[in-house]
């Protein structure tokens, strides 16, 4: 509970906002545990239940709040970590999709170069 508080306060002081309504509030409860799941892959239909709110409604209101879908947002953590560990680390691209939720090297590579417009490897090359 402390920590889902902590990630609360961590993304409103990240993106400047006051949350005054309730659905606000769940909706930045949900990128924080986004956020939390970064090494595996989310069931959004079983996160969704911890929160009062059906899950049509919260993917509606999640890309009002945010301007991306859930799923969207997530990958987008994912991809900015794999990002982080591939300059700071010296993990294989492998290990560095397993640690960022994707089963398969190639569609990590995939999404990856899609994303940022050149492999993981080239990334990686072009940051060290």
């Amino acid at each position: 509970m402390t920590l889902q508080i902590l990630g609360l306060l961590n993304s409103l002081s990240r993106f400047h906002a006051d949350p005054t309504d309730n659905q606000t509030k769940l909706i930045y409860k949900a990128k924080f545990l986004l956020q939390e799941s970064i090494e595996k892959p989310v069931n959004l239909e079983e996160m969704v239940k911890e929160l009062p709110m059906g899950y049509s409604k919260f993917r509606k209101t999640f890309k009002k709040i945010t301007g991306m879908s859930p799923n969207q947002y997530h990958l987008d953590l994912r991809l900015t970590k794999a990002k982080e560990l591939l300059i700071s680390t010296n993990l294989t691209i492998n290990q560095i999709a397993g640690q960022t939720g994707f089963d398969s090297l190639f569609y990590f590579s995939r999404v990856f170069k899609k994303k940022n417009n050149m492999s993981p490897k080239g990334f990686r090359n072009l940051n060290v």
